[in-house]
């Protein structure tokens, strides 16, 4: 995953380690749209955690993004909000 900043972005790269287990690093590129293999970014952080934990975070700051509103959402990034994706994650971290 990617998410561009200005004037560089970061890149999410999720790993599995086990059935259960998945690391999760973060890298930073120094120019937006980089053509740099994402290694060669500067690491900021890299953590092995489950699978369901890294789950239930994502779906933690989603819930903060829809807590603006859906209009809002929209007006910020010009993309109607995932909420099928949103509602489907929801199910599955309550099972856990």
């Amino acid at each position: 995953m990617t998410m561009q900043t200005e004037p560089g972005e970061y890149r999410f790269w999720i790993k599995k380690r086990s059935q259960v287990i998945v690391q999760f690093i973060v890298y930073e590129m120094s120019d937006n749209f980089s053509t740099e293999a994402v290694t060669e970014g500067r690491l900021l952080m890299s953590e092995e955690l489950t699978l369901v934990k890294l789950t239930k975070l994502f779906y933690r700051e989603l819930s903060k993004l829809k807590e603006m509103g859906l209009e809002e959402y929209h007006k910020r990034w010009s993309f109607e909000f995932p909420l099928n994706a949103y509602e489907q994650i929801g199910r599955g971290v309550q099972i856990r």
